[in-house]
């Protein structure tokens, strides 16, 4: 008898309702599981249900998404209750797949990071499990940053467990592949062959939760095929270089609805734009992040030539030259990057490219290197433009460098973004103010900047020795609180793929100093400072472009509404 094969699905947000911001990409989780599993001789198909506008009905309104975050209509659901609304939902957004074919499906809950896109995988899974006689596993972004969590959320981890299937968190390829294997073996989650495997999240004996380690990133080719690609083409004009680089690369969110409007024009042609990811983690030790933590994994890095290979195999494949690289850093080290972009200009591999880099490890001379081999963007965490603020995070730059390096980006033609953190423990009123005054004296060599409001994070140095800082950390949030919190949102009509509530546990208070509710509204004050600085420059720019004809008024407005 022929294997069956496996199928895997990702799971659809909100996202979808309220229209994603910026260009359309091909799911890179997806592509990266089936990379693995194809080529260690696991056959599967796998379903995007995110491309599909009308998956939650085409008369859907804010109301009915509401009704997701029933948590407990949601739970009586998956324990077998009836409900007519989730059953219509669920064989909407299912149609279409042959399910004789499959003996296993995997459901991706995310990338989107909401509670909605979370109970859609829970309903999808149960309705499969009720209707299909499937087995189960479920993975994904969300439930890999709720294992960061815990206790706050291992309700939704039971109820995964108790009533759907298995559960595996952090990288999936190497643990889904021995978990397939195992299952078709005739193994079962009791049996201590499968309860060895890395992110797998079971119930011991006790009936307690246990969630294993996560397994080993691996830098993986992405595998596309058999998604509808279609569904991610964007509308290029490959002959309008500079409409072509600002739409897809000038801005963090890209203002590229256009992209999608321009299909009916015939000078306009469709391209996919491919994400690639090919080194993992962060050898640093910056103290508000979770890689500060010392269980962090160590840094992943791909071969120079074997990364390059991947490139030129995708841009064939794919027919494209656009590429987003999604690493921690492009230049962990001069070595590197120099091989790397020296490999792409030896084999004329032309491609254009984004990623994210590190004030140090760079010249200008390496930076006119990559901005030969393709680069368009980078984009600096620099966190704060305060030298005493710098020192206390432990990010090791050099706030006089980094500002040489801004000149540099801007006199290659590399537009440089930042990655800003406002609100950090120790930002001082006066540290704000050398912050605000570092942007506004360069904001002309810098693109953007992404404004970030400092969350207390499990793992980091912040949140494991707060007294160092001079800080106590507290939450008053439970998992009703901030589904309450998500849900209030949705009906404001704001999308909270971009709101991130899930992971805004936490807050601090200063020892001897400002409680936790001064400290929030200082930092909105702060953030709605900043951002004015850079509203007004981008605002400018883009009613050049809108009079070039590259954005126009909606683009604005997206803007306005940042």
């Amino acid at each position: 008898m022929k294997e069956q094969k496996f199928c895997i699905i990702q799971v659809p947000s909100e996202a979808v309702f309220f229209g994603r911001i910026g260009a359309k990409l091909p799911p890179l989780s997806l592509g990266i599981l089936a990379g693995y599993l194809r080529t260690h001789d696991i056959d599967l198909d796998m379903y995007d249900l995110a491309t599909s506008v009308d998956v939650f009905g085409r008369n859907t309104n804010i109301e009915k998404l509401a009704k997701f975050y029933d948590k407990e209509k949601v739970y009586d659901y998956i324990e077998g209750g009836n409900n007519a609304f989730f059953d219509e939902f669920a064989k909407n957004a299912l149609i279409g797949i042959d399910w004789d074919k499959y003996d296993i499906v995997g459901i991706s809950v995310g990338p989107d990071l909401t509670f909605l896109q979370t109970f859609c995988g829970m309903i999808i899974g149960a309705y499969v499990k009720k209707t299909y006689k499937k087995t189960l596993t479920f993975g994904g972004f969300n439930l890999t940053t709720y294992v960061a969590y815990q206790p706050i959320y291992n309700e939704i981890f039971e109820k995964f467990f108790d009533n759907l299937g298995y559960i595996i968190n952090g990288p999936g390829e190497e643990s889904l592949e021995r978990l397939i294997r195992l299952i078709r073996q005739g193994y079962a989650l009791g049996d201590a062959e499968i309860r060895k495997i890395d992110g797998l999240c079971y119930k011991n004996e006790a009936n307690e939760l246990v969630f294993n380690k996560f397994a080993n990133r691996r830098v993986v080719m992405p595998d596309f095929d058999g998604l509808h690609l279609k569904e991610y083409e964007n509308y290029i004009n490959p002959e309008a270089y500079e409409e072509n680089m600002v739409a897809l690369y000038r801005y963090p969110f890209a203002f590229t609805k256009k992209m999608q409007r321009n299909a009916l024009d015939s000078k306009y042609k469709p391209f996919l734009i491919i994400p690639y990811i090919f080194n993992y983690n962060c050898p640093y030790n910056c103290s508000f992040c979770t890689e500060s933590n010392p269980e962090a994994p160590r840094p992943v890095i791909g071969a120079v030539q074997q990364t390059v290979s991947e490139i030129q195999q995708l841009k064939e494949k794919y027919k494209t030259p656009y590429f987003y690289f999604i690493n921690n850093a492009i230049n962990l080290s001069k070595k590197y990057v120099t091989e790397f972009c020296t490999e792409l200009l030896e084999r004329g591999i032309e491609i254009y490219w984004s990623d994210c880099a590190r004030f140090d490890n760079t010249s200008r001379e390496i930076l006119e290197l990559m901005h030969k081999a393709g680069c368009r963007k980078l984009v600096f965490g620099m966190e704060s433009g305060c030298t005493e603020m710098v020192k206390l995070v432990n990010k090791k730059i050099d706030l006089s460098y980094a500002e040489q390096v801004l000149q540099w980006c801007s006199e290659i033609g590399i537009w440089a973004e930042l990655e800003v953190i406002i609100g950090m423990p120790g930002e001082t009123p006066e540290y704000f103010e050398e912050s605000l005054q570092y942007i506004k004296k360069n904001i002309n060599n810098i693109s953007f900047y992404t404004t970030n409001h400092y969350i207390p994070m499990p793992g980091s140095i912040m949140y494991r020795f707060p007294e160092k800082y001079n800080i106590t950390i507290e939450s008053d949030k439970d998992l009703d609180k901030v589904l309450r919190l998500d849900k209030e949102i949705l009906l404001s009509g704001r999308n909270p793929g971009n709101y991130n509530n899930t992971m805004r546990l936490y807050y601090y208070s200063e020892i001897g100093g400002r409680d936790a509710k001064t400290v929030s509204e200082d930092t909105k004050k702060r953030i709605a400072r900043i951002r004015k600085i850079l509203l007004g420059k981008v605002m400018k720019e883009m009613m050049t472009y809108m009079s070039k004809g590259y954005v126009d008024m909606s683009d604005l407005k997206e803007l306005s509404d940042m």
